[in-house]
């Protein structure tokens, strides 16, 4: 599908949208049900593509309901995208700096960056904004012919859809929001609250380790925190080797991910493996192996192509997020607060990588974090919020940050781990489907207790409330 690249000027240049369909069999459809991710920079037609193949991510109940619509937002996946230099990639340096020489090492890193991104991308890398892709939404809507929008997203699918409810609320018949992205906090915010989750959510792990034989380095050292903070104070000094990433590696991971890694890098790609709190075992084998000197499954992964996802999100964030740290002092200022408040992952988050990689990038930021515009918001049908207590990437206080913003929602809050809760507690999903398909509002406030979702199960909930 074509859309303008800048909404601005609609006859101008234009890009394309890829969206791909599964359609239902059922005689009892109510529409379309459109689907984000997240990221900002996750292609949606692997939502499809997994439905198609039978192994899909959404309930029977739902997609006998609607048909999947999974549009790759612009920049991303098979849209026009953004694409960069992937060799240059990989000589991104350290996020945290130890002088204004090391900053300003950063600062060069990305002119050059930006300046690949620029040559490979056109134009269209300044006009990735989320509000832009909100307006292509209305325009699929309008194209495959339906009255209303009905929407689930996760995580940035949530600021997503939040921008689509801002701009289009009369639109709206249904929108779920997993895993909430408070897209009005300002720059200290972001990081200091986006740290405290990721941090939250080691410090858990941990507490859960010291009590779990099947933690992998339980009892290592005599405390798992002890271990923890040894390996990555040990790691930023001595990168570990992760032989696996090499090329001539017999490890399925040959070639995908960098040969040594930092304590700064392991804390950062923690992030991604926290989405199911059912994965820690597995994971705390990991963290084992790097204790042990051989980080490979915790390495940092290394974009396979020009078209990669880390180069859409960084894109995005750039165009989204004004962070003010574009000098060294800013800068060290976020960093020495981060390492200070949060001592296991030193403030590492998605938000310190913008504040940092953001800084000398070809265009300034266009759609800056805002309060969503109450008259718009004030119009729109209720939208169902949903969180997870302890959630690595989107903590808990965005989610009632953006329900402060929707006059007419219904926040349901789940008490347990892991980043979304759709795919993480039946509980949540019989929920979310309820509404999504019957428009059927929760009680206001509704807390869900779901050990299911826990390692641990119903004995880690008691014991890390």
């Amino acid at each position: 599908m074509q859309v303008p690249m800048d909404w601005s000027d609609p006859l101008g240049q234009k890009i394309t949208l890829d969206i791909a369909r599964f359609q239902t069999n059922s005689t009892s459809k109510k529409g379309s049900l459109f689907v984000n991710p997240g990221g900002p920079g996750g292609p949606a037609q692997e939502f499809c593509y997994l439905q198609a193949t039978g192994v899909g991510y959404f309930s029977d109940n739902l997609m006998e309901s609607f048909d999947l619509i999974c549009p790759d937002p612009r920049g991303v996946g098979v849209s026009s995208r953004v694409q960069c230099d992937s060799d240059l990639w990989q000589q991104t340096p350290s996020y945290f700096v130890n002088d204004e020489a090391s900053f300003q090492d950063v600062l060069n890193f990305n002119k050059k960056l930006g300046a690949s991104c620029l040559n490979m991308t056109g134009p269209l890398l300044g006009f990735v904004d989320t509000t832009s892709a909100a307006r292509d939404l209305d325009a699929i809507r309008i194209g495959l012919g339906e009255a209303k929008l009905n929407w689930l997203g996760f995580s940035y699918g949530t600021q997503l859809g939040a921008a689509y409810a801002e701009l289009f609320p009369q639109n709206v018949r249904a929108m779920a929001l997993d895993g909430v992205v408070n897209h009005a906090e300002s720059a200290v915010d972001s990081l200091v609250l986006s740290a405290w989750a990721m941090e939250d959510e080691v410090t858990r792990l941990l507490a859960w380790c010291n009590a779990n034989s099947s933690c992998a380095f339980h009892n290592e050292s005599g405390d798992a925190a002890v271990a923890w903070d040894a390996m990555i104070a040990n790691a930023n000094k001595s990168p570990i080797p992760a032989p696996g990433c090499l090329a001539t590696s017999n490890s399925s991971s040959a070639g995908t991910c960098k040969a040594n890694v930092t304590g700064y890098e392991i804390i950062f790609n923690m992030e991604n493996h926290f989405q199911s709190p059912s994965q820690w075992p597995k994971y705390s084998q990991a963290i084992k192996e790097a204790m042990d000197g051989n980080a490979t499954i915790l390495s940092t992964p290394i974009p396979v192509s020009s078209s990669a996802l880390d180069f859409p999100n960084l894109a995005i964030g750039c165009l989204d997020w004004q962070m003010n740290a574009s000098t060294f002092e800013q800068h060290i200022t976020i960093q020495r607060l981060g390492e200070a408040m949060f001592p296991h992952t030193l403030g590492s988050s998605m938000f310190l990588q913008f504040a940092t990689t953001c800084v000398g990038w070809p265009f300034e930021v266009t759609n800056p974090q805002h309060w969503l515009n109450s008259t718009q918001m004030a119009k729109a049908p209720p939208i169902l919020i949903a969180q997870s207590t302890n959630d690595p990437a989107t903590p808990l206080p965005w989610a009632y940050g953006v329900a402060a913003q929707i006059p007419s929602h219904a926040l349901v809050t789940r008490v347990g781990d892991g980043h979304t809760s759709y795919g993480t507690s039946l509980k949540m999903q019989a929920i979310m489907d309820a509404y999504l398909v019957n428009l059927t509002i929760p009680a206001p406030n509704t807390i869900v207790i779901d050990p299911m979702g826990n390692p641990g199960g119903s004995a880690l909930t008691q014991m890390l409330g």
